[in-house]
């Protein structure tokens, strides 16, 4: 195999501007930060005035409705087994739902967190 003339030649390294000035007056941090605040206010908005299509059996028959997820929540969480301790349950309940949210919120933030500045190089080169 032939050696590059320059090691540099074969590098995928991207270089980045360490000030994060482009010149178009938004970094990159506030591009994210926009799309993370636009698509968080969406699944909350989604998850407030959306719907879904509930599959309910009434009278041996099969109707398709459409519920929004909120009325489904709280269907769900009037439906809870009756045990002793039904505030527990509750707590559990809802707890889940706010850790589901809370999680997907983040979770889209750190998708769109600001990537590492350092690459490390992978060895290819296998004798």
């Amino acid at each position: 195999m032939a050696e590059p003339s320059t090691p540099d030649s074969t590098s995928t390294e991207v270089m980045r501007n360490p000030a994060g000035d482009s010149g178009s007056g938004l970094t990159g941090a506030a591009v994210r930060l926009a799309v993370w605040a636009t698509l968080s206010l969406a699944f909350v908005g989604y998850l407030a005035f959306g719907s879904v299509g509930a599959r309910i059996w009434r009278f041996g028959q099969l109707h398709i409705e459409s519920r929004s997820i909120a009325a489904t929540w709280r269907v769900q969480g009037r439906s809870l087994p009756d045990v002793a301790h039904q505030w527990l349950i509750e707590i559990v309940f809802y707890g889940a739902i706010l850790v589901f949210v809370v999680g997907v919120i983040v979770g889209m933030r750190l998708l769109l967190a600001e990537p590492a500045n350092e690459l490390t190089p992978v060895d290819n080169d296998h004798p």
